[in-house]
């Protein structure tokens, strides 16, 4: 983690990303979660295993952000487009990565600034 993200402590950033912790701000997490720069919902009632359905995502669609990360867990799925298509049309970028991927991009955009959100499925690995 660069020294600057330290210094950014008005927002939610992701210190440490273990298998099955997370830790952010200064609180640890250890189910699924949902960050954002002024929120954490924890936990999401996603469990890694299964392929992502709309019920999953749907409280992420109610997430005030331009940009939304899915950390599907160790690693990337990507569900079919029926699944995540209220983003697209509410017009929400949508990625989907591994969960770790997820914890460093969130962090990147977080610090610049960007109203980004993610929801982040443990085990990371």
């Amino acid at each position: 983690m660069s020294p600057e993200m330290d210094n950014v402590t008005t927002i939610n950033m992701i210190r440490e990303y273990l298998p099955f912790r997370v830790i952010v701000g200064s609180r640890s997490i250890n189910d699924s979660f949902i960050v954002t720069p002024d929120t954490v919902i924890s936990p999401w009632l996603r469990k890694n295993g299964g392929t992502l359905s709309s019920s999953d995502l749907l409280p992420l669609l109610a997430l005030d952000v331009d940009i939304l990360l899915v950390g599907t867990g160790p690693i990337q799925q990507i569900p079919s487009p029926s699944v995540y298509r209220a983003f697209v049309d509410k017009g929400m970028s949508i990625e989907f990565m591994d969960s770790a991927a997820a914890c460093r991009t969130y962090n990147i955009l977080a610090e610049e600034q960007r109203r980004v959100g993610a929801g982040i499925t443990l085990p990371i690995e």
